[in-house]
C-alpha cells in the first residue's frame, strides 16, 4: 500500500502550493487563449470564403444572364457586370474554343490548370498557381445552341496576407498575455496563501510559555478567515487550558506544601524531644495523622479531578430514583453520630437519569459543607426532594454562617475558600463545590445558591426529570 502511494506522488504534488497554484492559473489562461484564437480564426477563414464565394456566385449570374439574352461579348460590358476589381473573369466559347480574358489585374493560371483544379460540387475552389492563391467559380450558360463557360478568378494574397499577420498577431499578443498571467497568477497565489504563511510563522512563535499569540486577518468573509477563526479559537482553548493547568498545579502544590510542612515540623519535633516527653510525643503522633488524612483527602479530590482532565472518569447514567440515593446518604450519617440532624422532605418519588455514586458524592459535598460552617450544634439541615413535572429538584440548605453575596460567584473554582480569616481553624481544601459542580455538569442540571451572612445557605441542584 505504501509504495502504491509513493508512485502516485508526481513532481507536480511535491512543489509549493504558490508554484502549482501558478502553473494551474496560467494552464487555464493558455488553453483558453488557444481556443479563442482558433475560434477567431477559423471563423474569419469560414467568413472570408463564404463572402468571396457570395460575391463570384452574383458577378457570374449576372454574366450568365447577360450572355443568355444575347448579350456581346466585350471588355466593358464585362466590367460594367463585374463591380469587384479584385475578382477578373475569363469566358470561354466551347464550340470555337475562343478565350476571352476580361480584367486582368494578375497572371491567370492557364485555363486547363484552372478547369482541371476548380471541379467540385460546388464548383467553389480555392488553389495555388505559381506564388499567388486563387479563388475559382464556374458557370455553364448556353445561347442559341452555342455553350460558354464563364470562369472567375479571385486573387487570395491579400486575405491570407492579412491571416497571417493576424495570426502572428495573436501568436505575440498570446505570448505577452502567457508572461502578464505568470505575474498576475504569482501575484494572485502569494495574496491567496499568505494568510496560510502568517498562520506557520504565528505557530511558530506559539510555545508552551506563551499562547497569547493570534493572527490579525483583515480580508473577505471566505474559507481562509474561517481557518484563520478556528485557529484562533483553538489557540484561545490551549490558552485557558494551559492556564488552568498551571493554576491548578500551583494551587495544589500550595495546598499540598502546609501538611507536608507540619508533618515534617512534627517529626523533627520528636526527634528532638518527643522521645522523652510523652506529651509531646503523643500532640505529636496526633497532628500528623490529622494532616495525613487532610492530605489523603486531598490527594483523592485531585486525583478524582486530574481523571475528569484528562476524560478518564466514566460515568454510568442510568433511571435514578433521588429518594434511595438521599436515604442511603442519610443511613451513613446516622452511623457517624453527628451533632447535627439531618431531615428529608421528600412528599413523592424523585427520578432523575443519573449516575448513583456521583449524585452521592454530590449531596455528601453539600451536607458535609453544611455541617462545618455551622457552629450552633442544635441546628438542623435538611434535604428537600420534589418535580414538577419538567424538572427535578435537590435541595439542600442549612443554618450555618452563610457565604457573602461577593463571593458567590467565585466559590465552585478549585482551592477557593471564602474569607479564610473568618474560617481558619475549619479544615478544607476547596475542591469540594469544584467536584460537585463537575458532577452537576455532566448530568446536564444547574446550581442555584441562596445565602445570607450567619443565616445560613441553601444549594439547590435542577435536574431534568427521566423521560422528559
Amino acid at each position: 500500500m505504501l509504495k502504491m502511494m509513493n508512485k502516485r506522488i508526481t513532481p507536480f504534488n511535491k512543489l509549493p502550493i504558490s508554484t502549482k497554484i501558478t502553473l494551474l492559473y496560467t494552464g487555464v489562461f493558455i488553453i483558453a487563449v488557444t481556443f479563442i484564437s482558433i475560434f477567431i480564426m477559423g471563423n474569419l477563414v469560414l467568413y472570408n470564403r463564404a463572402a468571396s464565394k457570395s460575391e463570384m456566385e452574383q458577378t457570374a449570374k449576372k454574366i450568365a444572364e447577360y450572355i443568355s439574352l444575347g448579350g456581346e461579348i466585350n471588355e466593358e460590358k464585362i466590367k460594367e457586370l463585374n463591380p469587384n476589381k479584385f475578382v477578373q473573369v475569363r469566358i470561354i466559347d466551347e464550340d470555337k474554343n475562343k478565350v476571352f480574358e476580361i480584367a486582368t489585374i494578375a497572371p491567370m493560371p492557364p485555363k486547363n490548370y484552372a478547369r482541371a483544379n476548380s471541379s467540385s460540387a460546388d464548383n467553389f475552389k480555392v488553389n495555388s498557381f505559381r506564388k499567388d492563391k486563387f479563388m475559382f467559380y464556374d458557370m455553364n450558360v448556353s445561347y442559341q445552341d452555342k455553350q460558354y463557360t464563364i470562369n472567375l478568378f479571385r486573387i487570395y494574397n491579400l486575405e491570407t496576407e492579412f491571416r497571417q499577420r493576424l495570426m502572428s498577431l495573436f501568436i505575440f499578443s498570446n505570448i505577452v498575455g502567457i508572461i502578464i498571467s505568470l505575474f498576475v497568477a504569482r501575484y494572485i497565489s502569494k495574496t491567496m496563501i499568505r494568510p496560510i504563511q502568517t498562520i506557520r510563522k504565528t505557530a511558530e512563535r506559539i510555545s508552551i510559555e506563551d499562547l497569547s499569540q493570534r493572527i490579525a486577518y483583515e480580508g473577505p468573509d471566505d474559507e481562509l478567515k474561517e481557518l484563520v477563526v478556528t485557529f484562533n479559537e483553538m489557540i484561545g482553548r490551549l490558552e485557558v487550558s494551559f492556564n488552568k493547568q498551571n493554576q491548578f498545579i500551583s494551587d495544589a502544590s500550595h495546598e499540598l506544601r502546609t501538611p507536608i510542612s507540619v508533618i515534617q515540623g512534627y517529626a523533627n519535633l520528636i526527634s528532638r524531644w518527643g522521645k522523652s516527653d510523652p506529651d509531646i510525643l503523643e500532640e505529636s503522633i496526633d497532628n500528623i495523622k490529622s494532616e495525613t488524612e487532610h492530605m489523603t483527602k486531598l490527594i483523592k479530590k485531585l486525583l478524582f479531578l486530574a481523571k475528569d482532565e484528562q476524560n478518564k472518569k466514566h460515568i454510568q447514567k442510568k433511571p435514578l430514583l433521588l429518594n434511595q440515593v438521599a436515604t442511603e446518604v442519610l443511613r451513613e450519617i446516622e452511623i457517624l453520630e453527628s451533632e447535627i440532624k439531618v431531615n428529608l422532605v421528600d412528599d413523592a418519588p424523585v427520578l432523575i437519569f443519573g449516575d448513583f455514586d456521583l449524585i452521592k458524592q454530590l449531596m455528601w459535598i453539600f451536607i458535609e459543607n453544611g455541617m462545618k460552617y455551622t457552629k450552633d450544634k442544635n441546628t438542623e439541615i435538611t434535604v428537600k426532594l420534589h418535580s414538577d413535572g419538567k424538572n427535578s429538584y435537590l435541595t439542600i440548605s442549612d443554618q450555618g454562617i452563610g457565604i457573602p453575596e461577593e463571593e458567590i460567584p467565585y466559590i465552585f473554582n478549585r482551592f477557593y475558600r471564602v474569607d479564610k480569616s473568618r474560617n481558619q481553624e475549619i479544615s478544607g481544601t476547596g475542591l469540594g463545590l469544584s467536584i460537585a459542580q463537575w458532577i452537576v455538569k455532566q448530568h446536564n442540571g444547574k446550581i442555584m445558591v441562596n445565602s445570607k451572612e450567619n443565616e445560613g445557605t441553601e444549594m439547590m441542584v435542577v435536574f431534568d426529570c427521566y423521560g422528559e
